[in-house]
């Protein structure tokens, strides 16, 4: 998967920072799909074979141990970034949501992971300019 963050943009986080890249890669996968879906859903009940409920729960597992590296104190840090852990706790939640097949608003849920993962990166890159403070 191509990264649009640098990965020495937030170096004491790597290794959670290339999580939230696996979770957002493994999202891609089926996005398009979801869309397609989210079309011809009724009443909030969006079809999805097991194959993208699975590749959502994946992104999902990806996506949350992330937060808990990221609101996890390590050495290196003077605070734990709480806005990054928000932000993936968000995208967590909305990717549970997505894989249920059950919301009124899908296709804005499916930009939504767009936009807090989005978030969660700016926020940790800008936490870790500032010291990881």
């Amino acid at each position: 998967a191509t990264s649009f963050v640098n990965p020495k943009a937030v170096p004491l986080m790597a290794d959670a920072v290339a999580e939230i890249m696996e979770g957002r890669a493994a999202y891609m996968e089926v996005e398009g799909k979801l869309r397609t879906a989210a079309k011809s859903a009724k009443r909030g009940k969006v079809e999805l074979d097991e194959a993208m409920k699975a590749k959502l729960l994946e992104a999902q597992t990806k996506v949350t141990a992330a937060m808990q590296k990221f609101t996890t104190k390590r050495d290196g840090m003077v605070t734990v970034p709480e806005i990054t852990g928000l932000q993936l706790r968000t995208v967590s939640e909305l990717l549970g949501v997505l894989a249920s097949g059950k919301s009124p608003k899908y296709a804005k849920d499916i930009d939504m992971v767009h936009a807090h993962l989005g978030n969660a990166l700016v926020y940790a890159s800008i936490w870790a300019q500032k010291g990881y403070q």
